[in-house]
């Protein structure tokens, strides 16, 4: 935070089943109760410093073998058996957790959509059954769990209005997201989204009355930024990188 990071992709909120390479040691435990017990910690410490948590990937991703960054995993489990899975979930949903991720898997004696797409995981299950009143990322929408024949807007669609707040969409050229920004349009009054999320986020990111978001945002998080980077105890951190990159000099940059 102290470098305007104000939020992290983490914790991973995964049971691990021992089957998931893609998850393996990233996952705090195979007892939900102990990535309960771990996660809330993470959670409370990064909140302390000024840091919004995002448990993923919802509802879980320890119990496939498959990597959805390249093939769309499926789970056969039933919504009893991934009881152990939403424990996580369901202990921080109330009370700590700000925003989550989804998961690009498919569980077909569930819903027929991957979860990213489905109005039941993200509605139904996340929103009224687990009470969660945080945000909604997507994970990344260009990865091959995606059908590969839906176009960039067509994945914004799906995501948006199965319940995502926001989608992430990596590894594209910068001039291809400025057009598709550009281009994009989306029918506003069908969005998941409604003013109590939105009352939330200006609640939690005690955004002035009359501020636009974003740029406060901006504004405030850069100047405490700059703030803690000149304080007396990061000089020699700051000596020690120009020392390592000598075309780097931050107090030029800090000062111009």
């Amino acid at each position: 935070s102290e470098c305007g990071v104000d939020f992290s992709f983490a914790p991973v909120l995964d049971i691990d089943h021992g089957c998931s390479e893609i998850i393996g040691d990233r996952s705090f435990h195979s007892d939900y109760k102990v990535v309960s017990i771990l996660a809330e910690a993470y959670v409370l410490g990064t909140k302390t410093q000024g840091m919004i948590s995002v448990g993923k990937h919802f509802p879980g991703h320890g119990g496939v073998v498959l990597d959805s960054h390249e093939e769309i995993p499926i789970d056969e489990r039933s919504i009893e058996d991934l009881n152990n899975d939403l424990g996580p979930y369901r202990f921080l949903s109330e009370t700590h957790l700000n925003a989550i991720m989804t998961a690009h898997i498919q569980y077909p004696n569930i819903d027929e959509n991957i979860v990213t797409f489905s109005e039941y995981w993200l509605k139904t299950i996340l929103r009224e059954e687990l009470g969660f009143r945080g945000l909604v990322f997507s994970d990344d929408l260009m990865m091959k769990a995606i059908d590969e024949k839906l176009s960039i807007e067509q994945k914004i669609h799906k995501a948006i209005f199965a319940g995502c707040d926001f989608v992430l969409i990596c590894n594209v050229e910068s001039t291809d997201m400025s057009i598709l920004l550009e281009n994009l349009e989306l029918d506003y009054d069908n969005v998941a989204m409604d003013k109590k999320y939105d009352a939330l986020r200006c609640k939690r990111n005690t955004v002035p009355s009359g501020e636009e978001p974003l740029t406060y945002c901006y504004k405030r998080f850069l100047a405490h930024s700059l703030t803690m980077i000149n304080k007396e105890e990061r000089k020699k951190v700051i000596k020690q990188i120009e020392k390592n990159q000598p075309n780097v000099k931050i107090n030029d940059w800090l000062n111009s």
